[in-house]
This record gives C-alpha cells, sequence and structure tokens, in this order.
C-alpha cells in the first residue's frame, strides 16, 4: 500500500509542483485601466469583430454596446476597470455618458456589405455621450474646439477625420 502512494505521489508530484509554479492557484491581482481613446476604440474593434465573425454582422444600433461589454472582460480587471474601455476618458468621471457612437451606415451589416469599409467609420468618437449612441459621424461625431475626431473603420484601422 506504501508502495502505491510513493508511486502515485512521483508520478502526481511533479505536475502539481509545475501547476503551483505556474501560478494557478494564486490571487490574480487586479489592475486599474489606463487607456486612452485609441486604445478604447482598438479594445471596441476587437470586441465587435468577435461579434461580426460569430454572428456573420456587426450589432444592430440598439445595445450594441451590451454586445460588445460581453466581448470586453478581461480577467485581470474589475468589472467597473473594464467599463471605462467604452467611455471616452474625459468622460471616466461622469456617471451614465460614454461619448462613443456607432455608425448607423454599418448597423446589422455584414463587413463586405459596406462600401469602402477601409474608410468608413465604425465606431468614432461621438456628441452623443448616451450608452448605444448611434448616428452619422459627419453629423455626431465630436470635433474638440474645430480639431479632428478619432476613429475605427469596419476594417479595424484608427483613423482621425474632420465632421462636415
Amino acid at each position: 500500500m506504501l508502495a502505491l502512494f510513493l508511486a502515485g505521489g512521483f508520478m502526481v508530484g511533479p505536475a502539481l509542483w509545475d501547476i503551483w509554479r505556474a501560478g494557478f492557484f494564486h490571487k490574480v491581482s487586479q489592475r486599474d485601466y489606463q487607456g486612452d481613446s485609441r486604445s478604447n476604440l482598438e479594445a471596441m474593434y476587437r470586441a465587435l469583430k468577435l461579434y461580426h465573425d460569430s454572428e456573420e454582422k456587426f450589432p444592430g444600433a440598439e445595445g450594441w454596446m451590451e454586445e460588445v461589454e460581453r466581448r470586453l472582460r478581461v480577467y485581470d480587471m474589475k468589472p467597473e476597470e473594464t467599463a471605462k474601455k467604452m467611455i471616452r476618458p474625459d468622460l471616466w468621471e461622469t456617471s451614465g455618458r460614454h461619448g462613443y457612437a456607432l455608425n448607423e451606415a454599418c448597423a446589422g451589416k455584414y463587413i463586405d456589405d459596406i462600401e469602402d469599409a477601409s474608410s468608413t467609420l465604425l465606431v468614432f468618437e461621438s456628441q452623443l455621450e448616451s450608452r448605444d449612441a448611434a448616428g452619422d459621424p459627419d453629423k455626431v461625431g465630436l470635433a474638440p474646439s474645430g480639431g479632428k475626431v478619432l476613429g475605427v473603420t469596419a476594417t479595424g484601422e484608427i483613423i482621425e477625420f474632420e465632421p462636415r
């Protein structure tokens, strides 16, 4: 009996030691999110692309942020820190305001059905600050003091543009 116990210990022991050293039993430390608008747009695009790959279309204008949020979960961040990825950095200290909008022209569409997807904005900084904001980038794009608006195209490129 003792021989079986020792033999089992020699087989399982090294594997358990490797698992322990890899950190599987250690508590994951939670970090704060330190991003900017560019990194927010990149994160939202990755989540939107995951949705697109799964559903074969981008989400509709209504409820699009919920679909993004489901795909933004990060194991080493608290949910409220992860949520900052969907809020324009200048609005982090305010409640219920987001500052990004989905281009209505892309809502609910398959990427190949979007005309000139490489230059068509998918998500952009917006004057509309409500959750699930959607609209035309030329009409609701946020241009701080006549400047340029940051957005991500339907193909994932971060670009600056001037609303007309």
